[in-house]
């Protein structure tokens, strides 16, 4: 099973969180962790990207 990746979203194109250790590029960054994923979802300017899973059926 593949790992679960969390898509971020900034206002900042090219936004350095030192804290964090961590750059969005192009105001893009994506994650596997699920901590991180929580603590970015509560920052300001920081909107996550959801995607929805589409099925395929086979008919």
């Amino acid at each position: 099973m593949a790992e679960k990746i969390y898509k971020f979203k900034s206002k900042a194109p090219n936004l350095f969180l030192l804290d964090l250790g961590i750059r969005f590029q192009k105001g893009y960054f994506e994650t596997t962790d699920s901590k991180l994923q929580k603590t970015l979802a509560k920052r300001k300017g920081i909107e996550e990207i959801k995607e929805e899973l589409i099925e395929e059926t086979n008919e």
